[in-house]
């Protein structure tokens, strides 16, 4: 199938996000949308027909969140359609049509991905850093003051070092993760660009 071929995908609703779960609809819960692409545009219809919503085929990966995205999200996710993220059954046929063309979006935009995730990385390992050093710096302080009680820097050092180190490590995970990824799109922009030459 090549980008201009029509390519329709049915939808199961469920309704949209909101802040305690999913905001479920009488009226449209269960009922079949539709995702459709013609041309290199995906448009999104409610089961009455009406357009929700119309994207390019090249923006594709920003708009569809996958279940697992995050914890505790289980459905699959449009979003950047409005203010309202669309939440959809998670249906194994849906997520494997649906996968396909979210590769090749992110394959047409490979180079700035990799790019991106690069400057995340490098934003989340100085957090990581930044944390760890002053893990450091409590922990010499702890260390040098004679002047003060043992108790106090007993209190100081673990309500301080405690947090901090984990969430300097989690942050060098993180950074270490989006890195991985960073890389993962550059190899795809260096395979794309020898394809096209």
């Amino acid at each position: 199938m090549t980008m201009s071929d029509t390519c329709a995908i049915p939808l199961t609703y469920r309704g949209v996000l909101i802040h305690r779960g999913v905001g479920i609809s009488g009226e449209s819960y269960a009922k079949t949308w539709t995702l459709r692409l013609a041309n290199d545009v995906w448009t999104l219809t409610d089961h009455k027909g009406d357009e929700i919503h119309s994207f390019t085929q090249k923006d594709l990966h920003r708009k569809v969140a996958f279940p697992g995205f995050a914890r505790g999200y289980p459905d699959l996710y449009l979003v950047g359609l409005g203010p309202q993220v669309h939440c959809f059954e998670p249906e194994q046929e849906v997520l494997d049509a649906l996968k396909h063309y979210v590769e090749q979006s992110e394959v047409a935009n490979a180079p700035q991905l990799a790019r991106w995730h690069r400057v995340v990385g490098v934003g989340f390992v100085g957090l990581g850093v930044l944390c760890l050093a002053g893990c450091v710096a409590v922990l010499s302080w702890a260390l040098r003051s004679a002047d003060v009680s043992g108790f106090l820097r007993l209190n100081v050092t673990l309500v301080l070092i405690v947090p901090g180190s984990v969430g300097g490590g989690y942050f060098m995970l993180v950074g270490v993760r989006d890195f991985l990824r960073a890389n993962h799109f550059a190899r795809l922009a260096a395979a794309r660009g020898r394809l096209d030459s």
